[in-house]
């Protein structure tokens, strides 16, 4: 009950956006492991490294993703006192952004929900740490893409 409070009490202060994603997390980690599945990778052979082939890359094609946007549609450096027209293509690649920051945010959280089955102990907590570090460094990659896809450069 503690843990719930604590937890509620947070929610708070936190964006509606992200207190969504984070409430499926908590919750269905908590049923996963109620139900107490087996592990996917005690397996030998492919079993074993297969589901972290899949786990690993839902977590990377956002960010690949926001790389290639802000290949094909980044502006070169510019100052902020200069702002091209924004032609229908970089408003296309804005959008297609945006669509890529909830698309990760929604695989996030199956990969959350997914280490419960694939891992125990330990490497569990591993796991979750890579999937908010990879976050950090999507929502990086998509800021500074939609600045230099807008036209502003530090």
């Amino acid at each position: 009950m503690v843990a719930i409070a604590v937890l509620a009490a947070g929610y708070a202060f936190l964006l509606q956006v992200l207190a969504l994603p984070l409430t499926a997390i908590v919750l269905g980690v908590l049923v996963l492991k109620g139900f107490r599945l087996p592990i996917i990778t005690e397996g030998p052979g492919v079993r074993r490294w297969l589901p972290w082939v899949i786990w690993s890359s839902m977590l990377v094609v956002c960010p690949v993703a926001v790389i290639v946007l802000t290949a094909r549609y980044g502006h070169p450096t510019v100052s902020f006192t200069v702002v091209p027209p924004m032609d229908p293509g970089r408003a296309w690649a804005l959008r297609m952004l945006n669509v890529a920051c909830f698309v990760h945010m929604g695989l996030s959280v199956i990969a959350a929900l997914a280490v419960v089955v694939l891992t125990r102990g330990y490497r569990r907590w591993i796991a979750w740490s890579a999937i908010l570090f990879i976050g950090i460094i999507d929502l990086g990659l998509v800021l500074s893409a939609s600045e230099s896809i807008i036209g502003w450069s530090r």
